[in-house]
């Protein structure tokens, strides 16, 4: 997680666990374009291996009341 959601970890250890077991949560940063790009690359390249991938933007869990 980016450091800038520490204060939000209620927010999004609560996203984590309504997950299936086994699935991975990614987190967009809000600021960084190439960080974002790669990240999205990554969960697409995971979800065609099986895995079940989670995408949330950083703004959508820092807006969100725990």
């Amino acid at each position: 997680m980016p450091g800038n959601l520490l204060p939000y970890k209620a927010v999004w250890q609560e996203v984590a666990n309504r997950l299936p077991r086994e699935a991975i949560l990614i987190v967009l940063p809000a600021n960084n374009a190439i960080q974002k790009q790669m990240l999205l690359t990554v969960a697409k390249l995971l979800s065609q291996e099986g895995h079940q991938v989670r995408v949330v933007s950083s703004e959508e869990l820092a807006r969100t009341d725990a």
